[in-house]
């Protein structure tokens, strides 16, 4: 196969090869294969509307870990890993979910209000001697509806205060 190329299996059944930055996100999709991509490259992945099932076949068995603590998706067959959800303290998820009802989702933390009142609702919870790991905060953020590049964004900015 060749990039950017279809291929009909039959049965109203196409297969598309396409690598992630070239990769519709706005089109419907019945099952998307990931094999081997890098966390960036699964964020875009993970960021696809409209999907039936993504079936990842991680490079790593950390990679496959983190990715399985974030969904907890159903495991077909066998498997030996088990992975835990980094726990997040009650009032950080509850401002992080207040938060995203504030803000615009699409554009995340990059307009300087938006900003501003992430870096109030951070102080407040560092203030209060919170602390999260910076992947909880991500992991959070991504089942709460953020754009897994948006939530690495606050997983990133958050830090600075309750990492």
């Amino acid at each position: 196969m060749i990039k950017g190329q279809t291929v009909d299996l039959g049965s109203n059944v196409r297969l598309e090869f396409n690598i992630p930055k070239n990769f519709p996100i706005y089109g419907n999709h019945d099952i998307v294969l990931a094999t081997y991509l890098t966390d960036k490259d699964m964020d875009i992945v993970d960021s696809i509307q409209n999907i039936n099932s993504i079936i990842f076949l991680p490079w790593s068995e950390e990679e496959g870990k983190r990715w399985l603590s974030t969904w907890e998706p159903e495991i077909v067959g066998p498997s030996t890993w088990k992975s835990l959800k980094p726990e997040l303290p009650a009032p950080i998820s509850n401002e992080i979910l207040r938060l995203g009802r504030c803000i615009n989702m699409s554009t995340g933390l990059s307009h300087p209000s938006d900003k501003d009142r992430a870096k109030r609702i951070f102080s407040d919870l560092k203030k209060q001697g919170l602390k999260a790991p910076e992947e909880a905060i991500k992991q959070f953020a991504v089942n709460n509806d953020w754009d897994p590049v948006r939530a690495q964004e606050l997983a990133s900015f958050a830090k600075k205060y309750v990492g």
